[in-house]
């Protein structure tokens, strides 16, 4: 509405690559299917306008969007190209939310797209559910971070993320000790293929 947020779908196409060759030596195997996900071109433009309105208002444009899947490590294959075109389109910074597992951090064009930043609150655990539902919860990994931007007057910035991780009441709380180190290692590793560099410091990351 003129006076409220909302919500504006990005609807996601998807088809399914199978290897017929392993699908005959080996029928049945899940593994033999590649997801292959593209973003509704329609969908994408809309959003690219939006933000291009937008960004000639204001000074800094931080586009968040709902993605990706699940606490694996892997992206789908819309997630790049979507978040790329974000940037093109004029947002500063893309922040990716919705799985609850940290996921890449990427610089693009100077500019970040962080692909998810873990999990804030995560109390689920603690409602009724089925036995597959609660499953699925105990899947979903305590770790996340706080991205804290340093921005310039030209609007370039300096990206910190302070690690957390989920108490005994799953809220947050700050990371340290093993909780710290694993979020270290787990952003710098998956970071460093989308040629961004993660530096530890004694309580906080640096993203470059």
């Amino acid at each position: 509405a003129p006076d409220r947020a909302g919500l504006s779908p990005i609807h996601i196409e998807t088809s399914y690559e199978i290897n017929s060759y392993y699908q005959m030596e080996e029928p049945g195997e899940p593994a033999v299917v590649n997801v292959r996900t593209r973003v509704r071109k329609q969908d994408q433009a809309f959003a690219e306008q939006c933000i291009r309105q937008c960004r000639a208002e204001v000074d800094f444009l931080v586009a968040s969007i709902h993605w990706g899947y699940g606490s694996s490590e892997l992206l789908a294959d819309y997630q790049q190209p979507l978040g790329r075109a974000l940037i093109d389109a004029g947002a500063n910074i893309v922040h990716g939310h919705h799985p609850h597992a940290i996921h890449a951090a990427e610089f693009y064009d100077g500019k970040a797209i962080l692909y998810s930043l873990g999990t804030l609150i995560g109390q689920q655990i603690f409602l009724d559910a089925s036995e597959q539902v609660k499953q699925l919860w105990s899947e979903m990994s305590p770790d996340g971070y706080v991205a804290l931007l340093d921005i310039e007057d030209d609007g370039s910035y300096r990206l910190h993320a302070k690690p957390t991780t989920l108490n005994a009441d799953r809220l947050p709380e700050r990371a340290t000790g093993t909780a710290f180190e694993r979020v270290s290692e787990r952003l710098h590793r998956l970071s460093l293929p989308h040629q961004a560099d993660v530096i530890g410091g004694p309580d906080s990351l640096e993203i470059s």
